[in-house]
């Protein structure tokens, strides 16, 4: 199953109640192990970049092993259990699209390869966007119940760290196009006002452009604030501009659990 996130977003956080250093005793660490080298293996065979380990994502893969385990049965979501992009989201994990793999077998040597042979979990394992998977494990009896979660992963920023990306991309397109710098301020009521825009759900550049002396104003969303859209392009190539400043807010909800930034970007 995959699970992709689009443009805008955030979640009321579900806790889970087992603590996971109670269930630590039940992972099988050397199959998960032999599984994730054998799936990189497979990733550099397809010429894709290996996938990195993400303490979020095994978190969240194990405490599913461990329901499938228990229930004996396989399946993606258990009654009263949040789905995979809640699931991911409560571990802290940051992220723009997600999947997930379940299964069972009596061989922990075959576990990869029969995913492999199954052409959705195929997909998951080469999909070229993931970046990132958690491994988890659990052997009941003579079975071993897997779960494989994938993630492209994202950085975890504060809200500054992302004005200062989303500002430098634009000082960056504006040096590849030839055009003198602007001057970048700061107006802290932009911040409050593209929070409450994210909070409604609704962007609204006719309210930037009421704040005295704005000429243009392109509002986006992203959970990577510098990846400009193509609105901002557009502006920077206008002439006799002098001033921007730029704002951002980091929003999570049950659209987009793994976060998205807001961002308003005022030109003067």
């Amino acid at each position: 199953m995959i699970w992709v996130r689009r443009l805008i977003s955030a979640v009321a956080m579900i806790a889970f109640t087992v603590p996971l250093i109670l269930l630590a005793q039940e992972f099988d660490q050397q199959t998960e192990e032999l599984v994730l080298q054998q799936l990189n293996a497979s990733r550099r065979e397809a010429g894709l970049s290996p996938l990195k380990i993400s303490p979020e994502l095994v978190e969240a893969a194990r405490r599913h092993s461990v329901e499938m385990a228990d229930q004996r049965k396989l399946s993606h979501q258990f009654q009263g259990e949040p789905p995979l992009p809640q699931r991911l989201a409560a571990t802290g994990a940051h992220f723009f699209r997600s999947g997930e793999n379940v299964g069972f077998n009596t061989q922990a040597d075959l576990i990869h390869d029969a995913f492999m042979h199954s052409p959705p979990h195929r997909q998951n394992l080469l999909t070229p966007e993931y970046n990132s998977v958690g491994v988890g494990i659990v052997q009941k009896g003579d079975s071993y119940w897997v779960t494989e979660d994938f993630a492209q992963q994202v950085a975890a920023l504060s809200a500054d760290q992302a004005t200062e990306l989303a500002a430098h991309a634009f000082a960056e397109m504006r040096r590849q196009q030839n055009l003198m710098p602007l001057t970048l301020i700061d107006i802290p009521q932009l911040r409050r006002t593209v929070c409450t825009m994210a909070k409604t759900g609704e962007m609204n550049n006719r309210q930037l452009l009421q704040m005295v002396g704005v000429r243009y104003a392109v509002t986006y969303s992203n959970a990577q604030p510098e990846m400009l859209p193509g609105d901002v392009s557009r502006v920077a190539a206008q002439p006799n501009l002098k001033k921007f400043a730029v704002g951002s807010c980091f929003v999570q909800d049950e659209k987009e659990p793994g976060g998205m930034f807001w961002v308003a970007m005022v030109f003067f």
